[in-house]
């Protein structure tokens, strides 16, 4: 067990250290991998080898997100993931991690000398509870980038801050619910009725940059009341593109402790 995890810290920090979407790999653990972006973001990377509960996710989130940094669970594929190409019934668990990465659990295994970190696909099913696992190419490194997302399940509430090495995905393929034969796209600009969504949404329906403070958001929440409310704008859209805005700024205030 050790030695597979060894194996694939290994792979993992060799691959980092060869991306030019890397700065640096400050620090590697046994099982913790910690590095930043040429963007300036941290990211923590997690190899996990056994079950965590709901709590120990969120904790462990929590004290990430104290630390500035951005989340990655890697978890061990032979024990901790489902086998490939069939329907499968997903613990609460499961289901925290997948709705944190949208769609997806992000696996490790070894094989012989070699290792390979890979995502591993919980696809919606019509009328179905039950979800298609599928199993993905290797991860590029490459395309590690950081957000801040907003999950809504029952017992998985907050704001946390995680990293992904997907494309980001449009607003019609988040919908869907699934990542099959999809291609990368542009954010969605608009805030998605899912159990996750992206706080670059939001902050795009606003229009501000994301390390605004409270009065700059106030500031831009007002403005575009004033241009959309529609008591002051008679368009045919006017009430749902206020209750976008409305919503936008909801979500981000509450970042902020406020109600």
């Amino acid at each position: 067990m050790r030695f597979d995890l060894h194996k694939v810290r290994s792979y993992l920090v060799n691959e980092l250290q060869e991306s030019p979407a890397i700065a640096r790999v400050e620090h590697d653990g046994t099982d913790v991998i910690i590095c930043q972006l040429m963007t300036g973001e941290s990211v923590i990377m997690h190899l996990v080898e056994r079950l965590m509960s709901i709590n120990d996710i969120k904790a462990t989130l929590d004290e990430n997100n104290a630390a500035f940094r951005h989340t990655v669970f890697i978890l061990w594929g032979d024990m901790l993931l489902p086998p490939e190409n069939r329907l499968y019934q997903p613990d609460d668990w499961m289901e925290a991690f997948y709705t944190l990465y949208d769609g997806l659990i992000y696996g490790y295994d070894s094989f012989g000398p070699y290792a390979s970190v890979f995502p591993v696909y919980f696809e919606k099913q019509p009328q179905s509870y039950k979800r298609f696992i599928r199993y993905g190419e290797a991860i590029n490194v490459s395309r590690l980038h950081c957000d801040m997302v907003h999950i809504n399940l029952p017992e998985f509430k907050g704001f946390w801050r995680v990293a992904d090495f997907e494309p980001r995905r449009t607003q019609e393929q988040a919908t869907d619910g699934g990542h099959a034969g999809q291609s990368a796209g542009s954010e969605s600009q608009r805030p998605l009725t899912t159990e996750r969504n992206s706080m670059s949404t939001y902050y795009a329906v606003l229009m501000i940059a994301h390390d605004a403070d409270r009065e700059v958001v106030r500031a831009a929440y007002r403005k575009l009341a004033r241009e959309h409310h529609p008591d002051l704008n008679d368009s045919p859209d006017s009430t749902s593109k206020m209750q976008e805005i409305n919503e936008a700024y909801e979500r981000i205030m509450q970042q902020f402790g406020d109600d």
